[in-house]
């Protein structure tokens, strides 16, 4: 994951009806960005510490990355996403996470996909890293 760009969302302790829709978004976006498809991954952060919720979205979403425990700290990013967004990150929120592993834009629960698009088509179009 390391060296590309990632769309970055945050479990809550079960993908509810919020989380199907945004993650089915998400792989639209992910689609729309055409040929750059192969320089953005799709995040999972799961905060629920279940391995079943885990499992589940790697059956539903073979192509998403589910960060959890112990694989990644779970409370190191959520302190620097904390930093990004203007307030405090909590599930639902979407990030973009930059080739360095840094979170660089946060998007609240409803935000419009189609705007996490054009931002994301705008930094890869300028980026010459990822």
């Amino acid at each position: 994951m390391k060296h590309s760009w990632g769309l970055l969302y945050i479990g809550g302790n079960a993908c509810d009806k919020q989380c199907e829709q945004r993650m089915s978004a998400l792989h639209r976006v992910h689609l729309a960005l055409g040929k750059n498809q192969k320089r953005v991954h799709r995040l999972y952060l799961d905060n629920s510490g279940k391995d079943s919720i885990a499992a589940e979205l790697k059956s539903r979403y073979p192509r998403v990355k589910v960060l959890a425990k112990p694989a990644m700290s779970v409370s190191a990013w959520k302190a620097q996403l904390d930093g990004v967004s203007a307030g405090k990150a909590r599930p639902g929120m979407v990030f973009i996470i930059d080739p360095l592993g840094n979170a660089i834009m946060s998007y609240q629960p409803d935000a419009d996909p189609i705007g996490i698009r054009k931002d994301m088509g705008r930094l890869l179009h300028v980026s010459q890293v990822g």
